[in-house]
């Protein structure tokens, strides 16, 4: 599949490159992935229509690697960023529930910001007004992504059994309300995510994708899967809460991570939730997200303000419940 998938990647960039040396970059072993340097002077427009085609034949992911001569594509069927740790950034979001304004302001900040990668952790629809606009932004910038509850719902795969009475009426006007294409493209998205080794995406827990990590015990028993799964995981990223928090645990204790900024220590085990873009719930209504430095083996919280009338006004205009435009301006 991967010598299949480069043969056809190479074809169909062909014509861009030729004339031009094709170089490799990064070491993957094995023929687990490919990667594929171009030249600076190739327009976005005349490669990535190309590449889209080859990803989308296997599940594969590519990145852009900003500020760089080259710009390199890394292609791999299994995890985001390859089999090992590559040097990268990567900006991680979650829960953006169809709210457009906040979702373009975060990916503003993060483009400002510069980072190899961005990925989301689900529930790209559900709460607010503009769920097409929000999955196709997904699906235009290939930011890779998770199936949340509400995305499960409002692509028809489960029913809302469980939803309170406004997350219900939320969630299935949202399914009235999106394209097949972006209710496709929902329903086809994994429940997790191996962003690289060690380092495990997911959108509630390890247990399931609908279970809140709150309590000590719901900690206790994913850092039990963590350190039990094939290969242990040291790192585990999720959403869901709509909290902005993070736990480390070393020497049989687990403890909340009070910075902003924070290393990763060797020898112990994180769970981080980087917030939620569309409907924060820790009390402030800024838009949230991080970054993951594999290279410095860091983790930074951001907030992101974003234009929450125009937000709220969408919210009332379209009949969705107006609590849902009220918590928004009290971050909860």
């Amino acid at each position: 599949m991967v010598n299949d998938l480069h043969t056809r990647l190479i074809i169909a960039l062909g014509a861009s490159l030729k004339g031009m040396k094709s170089l490799p970059r990064g070491r993957l072993p094995q023929g687990k992935g490919i990667s594929i340097a171009v030249h600076p002077s190739l327009s976005s427009s005349t490669f990535r229509p190309c590449l889209d085609v080859a990803t989308k034949a296997s599940n594969a992911i590519c990145f852009v690697r900003p500020g760089h001569y080259n710009i390199c594509f890394i292609i791999h069927q299994q995890n985001i960023f390859g089999p090992q740790s590559l040097s990268m950034r990567c900006a991680i979001i979650s829960d953006i529930h169809s709210n457009l304004e906040a979702l373009n302001a975060v990916l503003e900040k993060i483009d400002n910001t510069g980072v190899d990668q961005i990925v989301s952790l689900g529930d790209a629809v559900g709460y607010n007004a503009n769920p097409n606009e929000c999955v196709r932004i997904l699906r235009e910038r290939s930011i890779p992504t998770l199936i949340g509850n509400h995305d499960a719902v409002a692509a028809s795969l489960e029913e809302p059994d469980d939803f309170n009475f406004v997350a219900r009426k939320a969630v299935l006007w949202t399914r009235a309300a999106l394209d097949t294409e972006n209710s496709l493209f929902l329903r086809q998205q994994p429940e997790s995510r191996p962003l690289i080794d060690g380092v495990k995406l997911v959108h509630g827990s390890l247990l399931h994708r609908d279970h809140y990590i709150m309590s000590r015990f719901d900690r206790q028993e994913n850092l039990y899967r963590m350190h039990t799964a094939t290969p242990p995981i040291h790192l585990l990223f999720f959403g869901h809460t709509h909290h902005q928090c993070a736990f480390v645990a070393m020497d049989n204790e687990i403890r909340p991570v009070g910075q902003k900024k924070f290393q990763l220590k060797q020898g112990a085990s994180f769970i981080v939730n980087p917030g939620s873009v569309g409907q924060p719930r820790d009390r402030d209504p800024r838009a949230a997200f991080l970054i993951y430095d594999d290279e410095a083996g860091s983790i930074e919280f951001f907030r992101a303000p974003y234009d929450l009338d125009a937000c709220t006004q969408k919210i009332l205009s379209a009949g969705l419940p107006p609590e849902l435009a009220e918590r928004l301006y009290q971050g909860w």
